[in-house]
């Protein structure tokens, strides 16, 4: 049986902890990551004899709600977590919060105390229902065995359904131990209204808008991943001549290799896509949020733009920045939708001039060459030796950080679920747990961390779990002994006024390779890009997990960036030769532009 279909048949009396290990199954669950203790040792019990589920054991709960998350991204599925009572479920909180930002499914199961003692301050007792109800769609709190069942069905149908997202469930331990004769798994009626009908007028008034648009871009966010849209996006592209820009969590959905792709949007965007989303008129956006990293200024950046929003949540609908046409639906429903409507389309001279420019600005930014790192390794260098290595099928996590933007912008992808970060909650931690569940979901792939030495220190003990699993999982740990993303605002914003963020030498900085070594894990450090073909070639040949430590130079910046709560027109460093100018005179020049970035 599959899915959350009921389960009718004359069963012997079970527990409630043997119910959730039989609900789990029936949805298709093979691995749960957790850490146990005593409120939710039944479950415990229950599991060690089932051998249809395995569990690994992270070494912090925090790791094991990131484990769930990065299996649920890999894979497709709903991931699940698993916590005792008190500071356990507690530190599920930071994953879970984590899911919610970038809409995984997840079920978060956490002990809790037996119900005669709800309410009286009992050991560990905490009021998870409470602290978790901004950050989950739902939280489940079964008061006897015979709700256990229907409270988990419903949770995997909330958590894996219209916008995904974390679900919580609250199992007193005496819950846990009760039997029950019951057998009804049904989840439980769903308040929420459906749907509904997809918008044809709405879709109709978005396909006249495209067809007379001059400069059109289609911006893909995180919901068209989740809608499993690439060929639709790939053939509404190619029909409509439309550049192709993606914020983080959509990278790879359309292929970066593709001739139309301009890279990744944002705060620390490519300069090609931020110059195409600030020069287009019609903005077809499928599955984004339009949060503050991508946009700046809301006021700023809808001027002078028409924009089509399609989510499948209706509440994200012009939230953020207002929306010429607004579709609730499915990114792949309306983007098939959009290519019938949009059938016998002709370019016109100004559309092509445009497909052109975008097609030249992709050709500059390809073209990038980094500064010449003064110790060490640029960050680039690391990423290019990373994209030389992967396959396919392998995946990248990162942790948040300097690194993360590093690998966001010049790691390539031509399938989605490839790379994994963090982007709405910006996690510091992040990246080796959720390699960890990743690698789990996805054996045949190798999985690799892209990490600072400062976000890695969040979750390190995580390498535990790695190796116990015996995981083909390889951290690269880029070094630069500091916070190198807070040290780059204070540069910028605070005149240079370093505060708490400088690792350097002193004591108490590890030596990450020793660190790796003592887990049982290979590990080694380099410090030039010989060194680092060498280790890369080296962690390729093994079968369990290793750990490379890169030391980065400490001065390398991510530029281009635009300054939070700014606009586009404060958008410049690095290769950017003035704020808002995006291309240097012979840049401009090839791309059919004027020298101050403006349409001739």
């Amino acid at each position: 049986m599959t899915g959350s279909a009921a389960i009718a048949t004359a069963e012997p009396e079970r527990s409630g902890a043997e119910i959730v290990c039989e609900v789990l199954k029936a949805n298709g669950v093979d691995v749960v990551f957790g850490y146990g203790g005593g409120a939710i040792l039944h479950f415990y019990d229950a599991l060690h004899r089932d051998p249809a589920l395995h569990h690994v054991m992270v070494r912090h709960e925090q790791g094991a709600a990131h484990a769930a998350a990065g299996y649920a991204r890999a894979s497709g599925k709903v991931g699940v977590c698993v916590a005792t009572s008190g500071p356990g479920v507690t530190n599920l909180v930071t994953g879970i919060m984590d899911a919610h930002l970038d809409s995984v499914p997840l079920v978060a199961l956490g002990g809790q105390v037996a119900t005669p003692l709800i309410g009286r301050d009992a050991f560990q007792e905490t009021d998870m229902l409470s602290i978790t109800a901004s950050i989950t769609k739902h939280a489940f709190q079964p008061r006897s065995a015979a709700e256990v069942g229907q409270a988990l069905a419903s949770a995997f149908e909330i958590a894996r359904s219209g916008r995904p997202g974390p679900v919580y469930v609250d199992l007193p331990k005496d819950v846990l131990m009760e039997t029950t004769a019951t057998t009804d798994w049904a989840p439980l009626p769903r308040a929420s209204a459906p749907a509904g009908d997809l918008d044809r007028d709405g879709l109709a008034a978005a396909g006249q808008l495209l067809a007379r648009a001059e400069r059109p871009i289609l911006l893909l966010g995180g919901g068209a991943v989740i809608a499993e849209c690439r060929d639709e996006v790939i053939a509404l592209a190619e029909q409509l001549h439309l550049p192709v820009v993606s914020t983080i969590n959509a990278k790879g959905l359309f292929p970066e290799s593709h001739p139309r792709a301009l890279g990744m949007i944002g705060m620390y965007g490519r300069k090609s896509g931020v110059w195409a989303l600030n020069e287009a008129d019609v903005v077809l956006a499928l599955g984004c949020r339009f949060t503050d990293r991508i946009t700046g200024r809301t006021d700023a950046f809808a001027r002078g733009k028409s924009i089509i929003h399609v989510d499948v949540d209706a509440y994200e609908l012009g939230k953020n920045v207002p929306a010429a046409i607004a579709i609730r639906s499915d990114a792949r429903c309306a983007a098939r939708a959009l290519g019938t409507t949009c059938e016998g389309f002709e370019p016109s001279v100004s559309r092509r001039r445009w497909a052109r420019q975008a097609a030249a600005a992709r050709d500059v930014c390809a073209r990038c060459v980094p500064h010449a790192a003064a110790t060490g390794l640029h960050p680039k260098h690391v990423m290019d030796a990373l994209n030389a290595v992967l396959r396919s099928q392998d995946i990248v996590t990162t942790g948040v950080g300097q690194h993360q933007m590093f690998a966001c912008h010049f790691l390539e992808f031509d399938e989605p679920r490839r790379l994994l970060t963090s982007s709405g909650a910006g996690t510091m931690g992040y990246g080796l747990p959720a390699a960890i569940g990743a690698a789990k979901a996805k054996p045949d792939a190798r999985v690799f961390v892209v990490d600072g030495d400062g976000s890695f220190q969040m979750t390190s003990q995580e390498l535990a779990t790695a190796a116990q699993e015996n995981l083909r999982v390889i951290t690269l740990v880029l070094d630069n002994a500091q916070l190198g993303m807070v040290r780059q605002w204070q540069d910028r914003e605070y005149e240079g006024r370093w505060e708490a963020v400088r690792f350097d030498d002193r004591a108490g900085h590890p030596n990450f390779a020793l660190l790796a070594q003592s887990y049982g894990v290979f590990g080694c450090q380099v410090s030039d890009p010989a060194g680092l073909e060498d280790a890369l070639r080296d962690a390729l040949d093994r079968d369990g997990p290793s750990l490379i430590q890169i030391a980065i130079d400490p001065i390398a910046d991510n530029f281009p960036m635009m300054p939070a709560g700014r606009t586009f027109a404060e958008y410049g460093g690095n290769c950017v030769p003035a704020p808002g100018r995006f291309f240097t005179g012979p840049e401009a020049r090839e791309i059919g532009i004027d020298d101050e970035g403006e349409r001739p």
